[in-house]
C-alpha cells in the first residue's frame, strides 16, 4: 500500500510539473484560436448608421492586457464557451442565401468539426514538417499524401449531403495549418 501511495505521488509531481511547463502554451494557444474564430465575426462587425465607419475598440493599456494574460486556463476557457457561442450564432445568422433546416445545419457543424479534427491531427503528427513548411511557404508539397489522405476520408464521409457544397475541409486546411495564410501551403496547393 506504502508503494502505491509512493508511486501516486511521484505521478502527482511529475503531472505537475508538465503541466506547469506547458500552461503558458496552451493559454497563449487557447486565445490565439479563440481570436481566430472571432476574427471574421470581427471584420463583419455592423456599420455605425451615422458615421458609416465600423464599430472598433481601442487598444488595451498594457496593464489590462497583462492582467488579462494572467488569467488561467479554465477561467479564458470558460469565459470563452459562450463567446464561441454567440459568434458562431451571428456567423450563422449573417450568412446570407437559404435558411438551412437544422439536420442541416447540424450535417454543417458536423462536417466543420470532422475536417477540423483531421487537419488538427496532420498538424499534430508532422509538427517538424509543418514549422519547416511554414518557413518555406511550401506546407502543401510537405505533407501532400497526408492531406490527400485526410481529404478522400473527409469526401467519403461528406459526399451526397449538405456539407457538400463547402468546402471546410480546405477551410481547415487554410486556418489551422498555415494560420489563415493559404501562401504558406505553396504553389501546388490546389485552389
Amino acid at each position: 500500500m506504502a508503494e502505491r501511495t509512493w508511486i501516486q505521488q511521484t505521478v502527482e509531481r511529475v503531472v505537475s510539473q508538465v503541466l506547469e511547463s506547458h500552461i503558458t502554451f496552451l493559454r497563449d494557444d487557447l486565445v490565439r484560436r479563440v481570436m481566430q474564430e472571432l476574427q471574421p465575426i470581427l471584420e463583419a462587425a455592423p456599420v455605425a448608421a451615422a458615421g458609416g465607419a465600423p464599430h472598433s475598440m481601442p487598444p488595451m493599456p498594457e496593464p489590462i492586457q497583462a492582467s488579462v494574460q494572467a488569467v488561467p486556463v479554465p477561467a479564458v476557457a470558460e469565459a470563452a464557451a459562450p463567446m464561441a457561442q454567440a459568434a458562431a450564432a451571428a456567423a450563422a445568422a449573417a450568412i446570407p442565401g437559404p435558411q438551412l433546416s437544422p439536420e442541416e445545419q447540424e450535417v454543417h457543424k458536423k462536417a466543420q468539426r470532422f475536417a477540423k479534427l483531421l487537419v488538427d491531427e496532420i498538424k499534430l503528427y508532422n509538427q517538424a514538417k509543418v514549422t519547416e513548411g511554414r518557413k518555406q511557404k511550401d506546407l502543401y508539397d510537405r505533407l501532400k499524401d497526408d492531406i490527400e489522405k485526410s481529404r478522400a476520408i473527409y469526401k467519403k464521409r461528406y459526399v451526397g449531403t449538405a456539407a457538400e457544397s463547402s468546402d471546410y475541409f480546405r477551410e481547415a486546411l487554410v486556418r489551422i495549418l498555415a494560420d489563415n495564410d493559404s501562401s504558406l501551403l505553396g504553389a501546388n496547393f490546389p485552389r
